[in-house]
């Protein structure tokens, strides 16, 4: 497998490869880290690494690496030595204008070439791609690494006329919800950006799609919604038509549950009880339905959601400490409960009581 920050843009290009349905050129090798705004960075070790492809690799001429700041000269200067051709670049839009692709100059100009077949083709490969893109979306997951370099290709399709027109409602609906999503994240990990920076808003007309649109895609969607409402409200323009849809498709004793789906809308209503109203009883009451609900269906990894929500609440709700310290303690027993990765999101009034002073 390939991992690691050092393997972001390596791992970008071979996305886009796969898109575009392009060969990278044999002869080129990339390693730099990406951030969710595009900016390229430095990696460990890289002359290392240069060293590495001049005795493994002798065929490659060209090494893409990131922004080195003010040991960018001296590095290239090094790797140079080697007999290699060196590029640093401090953005994806820099990288894009010179890396090659397939019979292409360069990724930018590959790019513009497959938005013109869109353009003109009968088949539906874009909305194959935006389908594929939206539903990886719902999961968490970005096809492209990392959130901005997702968000600028939707806009990209979004802002170019002949394709924009050529989408159909429900692709249109779901290019923008992607490009929410996105800008939630980017937001998530970059508090000091501007409102401004989401450059697509739900509106009701959005809404009116969501309200008519299949329950499974709305099921999934509407959790994101939740999520925007707490991190990215200005993103809602509609936010208590939000909120009511939201009750009106909330799990109940007469419906048939689709587990998964109902238990995320279920937990994302408890946590928006939690933060933006003192309705703390009914927030526990959903949480430990949840909780319970993930628990009995064997989805522990989940149940971590609900469990730190509750030791949150337990300050707003002292009479209910002891049956939630219960319900942890028989969690953290349970297979593939992962206690050690969920530990820093438990309240700081918890750890000792926890974990003692491990």
């Amino acid at each position: 497998s390939v991992d690691g920050a050092s393997a972001g843009l390596s791992c970008l290009l071979a996305s886009i490869g796969r898109l575009l349905n392009l060969p990278l050129a044999s002869d080129w090798i990339y390693s730099a880290t990406i951030g969710d705004t595009g900016e390229l960075g430095r990696v460990n070790s890289v002359v290392k690494k240069a060293k590495g492809i001049k005795s493994y690799c002798p065929a490659v001429q060209h090494f893409v690496i990131g922004n080195y700041d003010t040991d960018t000269s001296s590095t290239i200067k090094e790797i140079q030595s080697l007999g290699i051709n060196v590029y640093s670049f401090k953005t994806i839009q820099e990288a894009f204008n010179t890396i090659p692709i397939g019979p292409f100059k360069s990724i930018h100009e590959a790019i513009e070439h497959s938005m013109e077949q869109w353009v003109s083709e009968k088949t539906n490969s874009l909305h194959q791609l935006i389908e594929n893109t939206f539903l990886s979306v719902l999961q968490g997951f970005h096809q492209i690494h990392g959130w901005g370099s997702l968000r600028n290709m939707m806009m990209r399709i979004r802002n170019h006329p002949d394709l924009w027109n050529k989408l159909s409602n429900d692709a249109q609906y779901k290019l923008d919800i992607t490009v929410l999503i996105a800008s939630r994240y980017i937001s998530g990990k970059h508090s000091d950006l501007q409102s401004s920076t989401c450059p697509v808003l739900f509106t009701n007309a959005h809404l009116e799609w969501l309200s008519t649109c299949r329950e499974t895609e709305r099921l999934q969607i509407l959790p994101h919604m939740m999520q925007q409402l707490n991190e990215l409200p200005e993103s809602i323009l509609c936010p208590e038509e939000i909120l009511a849809l939201v009750q009106s498709d909330l799990p109940n004793q007469n419906q048939n549950w689709i587990i998964p789906l109902h238990l995320k809308l279920a937990g994302s209503w408890g946590r928006y009880l939690t933060t933006h109203t003192n309705r703390y009883k009914e927030a526990y009451d959903w949480q430990v339905l949840c909780f319970e609900q993930w628990c009995n269906h064997g989805f522990y990894e989940q149940a971590s959601y609900p469990i730190c929500a509750l030791l949150d609440l337990s300050q707003s709700l002292p009479q209910h400490t002891d049956h939630i310290e219960d319900m942890w303690r028989d969690f953290a027993q349970k297979p593939n409960a992962k206690v050690s990765q969920i530990r820093r999101f438990i309240p700081k009034h918890w750890q000792h009581k926890l974990f003692g002073d491990l």
